[in-house]
């Protein structure tokens, strides 16, 4: 097979070198349960759970306003307005693949969607991070439920 098929489409072994299987200490990680969110809804009063959600959503807030807005606008200026999506029958896989190449050029110098250049991380953690923000309020939202229950 051609080469830049392979890196187009991949392949099992180029999965596994990019993308490592979790470490141990993954595997042993421990889930926050709604068993976990009634516990610390008891050690902190009922009274202390919206200030922390409160806090939670302006962090949120913030990490859009600081890190996603920003990067989306970088990118918005780094992406050429004639861009088509050409027929892959007329130019094969490789020729669409190539255009989009060239076209998206310019973003190849934007910091990293991980990274971002920042000591908060980057775009993906900020998602990683307005994900588990979602998650820890509905764990409230359950835990809070049943103690009224």
């Amino acid at each position: 097979p051609d080469d830049m098929a392979m890196l187009l489409f991949g392949n099992k072994p180029l999965s596994r070198a990019l993308c490592p299987p979790p470490s141990q200490s993954d595997k042993d990680a421990v889930v926050f349960t709604p068993r976990h969110a009634s516990a610390l809804i008891a050690v902190l009063g009922h009274e202390s759970i919206p200030p922390l959600l409160q806090h939670c959503q302006q962090r949120g807030v913030d990490m859009m306003r600081g890190m996603v807005i920003p990067y989306i606008q970088k990118v918005r200026e780094g992406v050429h307005r004639d861009i088509k999506l050409p027929s892959a029958t007329d130019y094969t896989v490789d020729g669409v693949f190539d255009y989009f190449r060239v076209k998206f050029q310019d973003l190849e110098g934007y910091p990293s969607l991980d990274c971002g250049g920042s000591k908060e991380g980057g775009v993906l953690q900020s998602f990683r991070e307005a994900g588990n923000i979602l998650a820890l309020t509905v764990l409230f939202d359950r835990a809070l439920s049943l103690s009224r229950a």
